[in-house]
């Protein structure tokens, strides 16, 4: 039986469509916040991240979408490769104060400081799950043509050494 071509596999148009995907959603979140709410916890997209947040109050069920210069990080600037956040609130009482430019990490990171002591953020920025989907992917593509290469066409046989 001979195997499907490439262009007609599966592996290949899924990883695409993935990929494509993903970094729409990381282009998209460096101009627009975008979020859903509901109990305690709400999901967003901001600032080139994707991120969870857990308060210690409920609140009402809530979605919605900003332009990110009208949202709360409106001065901030979105960074292309920012970090991991894991983040905590420490309820201080300081004030926020805006610093014109700065990343959009840094100011959630600064921001998160002020939030109760219940609250929690996990912040995964878009170029993590877009480099682990082109390791699978590709992974995936090799195991592939491994498993569909002819026995007769090793790469070194025990002959031609």
């Amino acid at each position: 039986m001979t195997p499907k071509p490439l262009h007609r596999s599966i592996t290949l148009w899924s990883g695409i469509f993935m990929m494509l995907f993903i970094a729409w959603a990381w282009r998209d979140s460096m101009k627009m916040v975008s979020h859903l709410s509901y109990g305690r916890t709400t999901s967003f997209s901001l600032g080139s991240m994707m991120g969870i947040e857990i308060r210690p109050v409920s609140g009402p069920p809530d979605s919605g979408r900003v332009p990110l210069e009208k949202s709360l990080f409106g001065p901030t600037v979105a960074a292309s490769l920012p970090p991991p956040l894991f983040l905590r609130g420490e309820a201080q009482k300081s004030g926020m104060s805006w610093i014109p430019g700065e990343a959009t990490h840094k100011h959630f990171a600064r921001y998160t400081k002020i939030e109760p002591k219940g609250y929690r953020a996990i912040l995964i920025p878009y170029w993590i799950p877009l480099m682990l989907s082109v390791l699978i992917w590709s992974g995936l593509l090799l195991w592939r043509a491994k498993r569909h290469r002819p026995a007769g066409h090793a790469v070194l046989t025990e002959s031609s050494a």
